[in-house]
């Protein structure tokens, strides 16, 4: 009886785990909302392409000390670290590649982002015509700020939109991403500007003063310092270089 009480159950309870699985699967589990759905709102379409792309741009830059296309690099696990300070000859003190940090992050965001702008407008433009609109649209203006916490992104471009008897005209478009770019490129370049005075940089003692960020740094055989700044409670990080004071090999 017990073995059959116990079949029994097994049989129940597989036929509910069938009807689960049906009854899962029987619905349309696609998101309500994705991107070109709402075409009749073009600021929302181009908010969502532009923060993605914007978002991707800012992590590349971080994993390349903000220069990813830098040609004076050196490989560190597969990924080409830009140097920020450098100097080839022994004993003498690094020499700050980029005096203007903060501001030419910005410039190398800019310079990079602006193929994602249009083709996030592109994407719109192609979709929109597919529906019948007509568009008029001038030359994108792109410009950016870094500040605490975020960085905001300001799109200016006349863009009208003619279908029927309705017409609609955007001339600005606003992004703000969430990021601590600003807060770790000050960082780097404090670093970077005590490796330039004095051949070092005391770590544990920065990390007491400003507990929120954890910085790592590991020597390479040629003297190479790479850093590793990351913010606690986001985890995002930036990583790059520094070369100076060097000593010849053999000598301690």
């Amino acid at each position: 009886m017990n073995s059959k009480g116990q079949i029994t159950i097994f049989v129940i309870v597989g036929i509910l785990l069938a009807v689960g699985i049906v009854f899962l699967f029987s619905f349309d589990r696609t998101p309500s909302v994705i991107r070109g759905q709402d075409l009749d709102n073009p600021e929302s379409y181009i908010d969502n392409c532009i923060k993605e792309q914007a978002e991707k741009e800012i992590i590349n830059l971080m994993a390349h000390g903000g220069f990813p296309d830098s040609t004076d690099t050196v490989l560190y696990k597969g990924i080409a670290i830009p140097y920020l300070c450098k100097n080839i000859n022994y004993y003498q003190p690094c020499i700050v590649q980029y005096p203007r940090y903060v501001t030419e992050i910005k410039n190398e965001f800019i310079r990079n982002f602006e193929d994602d702008v249009e083709q996030c407008f592109a994407s719109l433009e192609q979709e929109l015509t597919d529906r019948n609109y007509i568009i008029d649209a001038g030359p994108i203006t792109l410009s950016a700020n870094i500040k605490p916490k975020i960085t905001h992104i300001n799109v200016e471009r006349d863009f009208t939109l003619t279908k029927g008897d309705s017409i609609k005209s955007y001339t600005k478009f606003d992004f703000f991403i969430n990021t601590r770019l600003y807060e770790l490129a000050l960082i780097v370049q404090e670093i970077v500007s005590q490796e330039a005075q004095m051949c070092d940089f005391e770590t544990d003692e920065f990390m007491k003063l400003y507990p929120a960020f954890d910085i790592s740094k590991d020597v390479l055989e040629d003297s190479t310092n790479i850093y590793t700044v990351k913010h606690k409670s986001t985890e995002k990080k930036m990583t790059f270089a520094t070369r100076g004071c060097a000593r010849p090999p053999g000598i301690e």
